[in-house]
């Protein structure tokens, strides 16, 4: 029985708990404390079974699954609940956790539909002042021909009309520097939502 206690104490003391003392001798002393070392090995080992258990349940994020303490003694059952406690705090910090990044997640979606109406009204103002451009324009083409038709009494309105399609020319093509900086600014801002929200 001793080389067998000591073989089975060994093997526990490298962290494998499964042998067991089987020859129980008939000397009661001997016959208690072999039933000793099975009973402690037996609760270290339901003890490592689920503190394992728990632990990587909460690892997973499945902080459901505790540590039955149920029949655990002592210094066993205290690190039950330690365990136990500690993965109900994870619980509850998982949830805060996942409320902020959908808080997030709905701040970054407004944001974002924010930032798109605002580059549709700024497109809409664009578009309306190309409109205008595109028709004065027109009126100083228009201006250009019956100046010439007008002969020398119509060259100041020729010079006017010039100044006008200039003009014109500069705000259309400002407009299409607006309009180039607004789509970089869309791409960006959603680059940048994106990165937020993966977050």
């Amino acid at each position: 029985m001793i080389d067998e206690a000591r073989a089975v104490c060994r093997s526990a003391s490298r962290g494998d708990l499964e042998p067991r003392i089987h020859a129980i001798p008939s000397d009661p002393a001997f016959a208690d404390l072999a039933l000793s070392i099975n009973a402690l090995l037996d609760t270290t080992d339901a003890f490592v079974r689920e503190a394992g258990a728990s632990l990587q349940a909460a690892a997973d994020q499945r902080f459901y699954r505790k540590v039955v303490t149920r029949g655990m003694p002592g210094s066993f059952k205290r690190g039950s609940d330690i365990i136990n406690q500690a993965s109900n705090q994870l619980s509850r910090q998982e949830e805060i956790l996942s409320t902020a990044r959908q808080e997030r997640l709905e701040i970054c979606d407004e944001l974002n539909r924010m930032v798109e109406e605002s580059a549709q009204r700024i497109e809409r103002v664009v578009k309306n002042i190309d409109e205008i451009m595109n028709g004065a324009r027109v009126l100083a083409l228009n201006a250009t021909i019956e100046a010439a038709r007008a002969g020398e009494a119509g060259r100041g309105f020729s010079v006017v009309a010039s100044e006008v399609k200039k003009m014109s020319d500069h705000i259309a093509e400002s407009m299409g520097g607006i309009t180039i900086e607004l789509q970089n600014f869309r791409a960006e801002s959603q680059r940048v939502l994106d990165q937020i929200a993966a977050k």
